[in-house]
């Protein structure tokens, strides 16, 4: 009985170290997926360079065959005129389509918010043989969102404000003509 005991006792604990230690790997994942986007558009100024490094990081992180950056135009309009896309492919040979041209079943759609307003969305296309413990959490994937449009809108107010010193530059040139 005792021996019995001790075996049941034993394997009542490995079952508890392992699902510990899955719960810690996979946080681990997370935040080292929210680090390396952050590091990547730490410093970075256009906003092309900030959405590329982004999605080159998130491509690491998530395993994804394709991520796509849609920037809404200002106003926040989809459809509206000023926007823009930028799209990562993993590798050339992997395509995010079936042969007979239907999407890939697994599309996760994250939207780029800071605060209130919506800058765009972030879509990755994953692999279809991708299992549900290697998606990082939805609530990492939002936190990278919010980052990724932080970064995004820091990038357009550093881009207009470069507008304006140039315009004012050449104000005041014009003024001392």
């Amino acid at each position: 009985a005792t021996i019995g005991g001790v075996v049941v006792f034993a394997s009542e604990m490995f079952q508890a170290i392992e699902a510990t230690q899955r719960q810690l790997v996979r946080q681990n994942r997370e935040l080292t997926a929210i680090n390396a986007v952050s590091t990547a558009v730490q410093g970075e100024l256009g906003v092309e360079v900030i959405i590329d490094a982004a999605l080159e990081s998130v491509i690491d992180s998530t395993g994804a065959t394709e991520a796509i950056v849609r920037v809404f135009p200002p106003g926040g309009d989809p459809d509206g005129e000023g926007g823009f896309e930028r799209r990562l492919v993993a590798a050339p040979h992997v395509s995010p389509h079936s042969a007979d041209g239907s999407s890939v079943p697994h599309l996760i759609d994250i939207p780029l918010s800071t605060g209130t307003s919506v800058l765009g969305r972030l879509q990755l296309h994953l692999p279809e043989g991708v299992a549900e413990p290697d998606l990082l959490a939805t609530a990492t994937l939002n936190n990278i969102g919010h980052q990724l449009a932080a970064s995004i809108q820091i990038g357009q107010f550093v881009l207009e404000l470069k507008r304006r010193q140039r315009e004012g530059h050449g104000l005041y040139s014009v003024l001392l003509q």
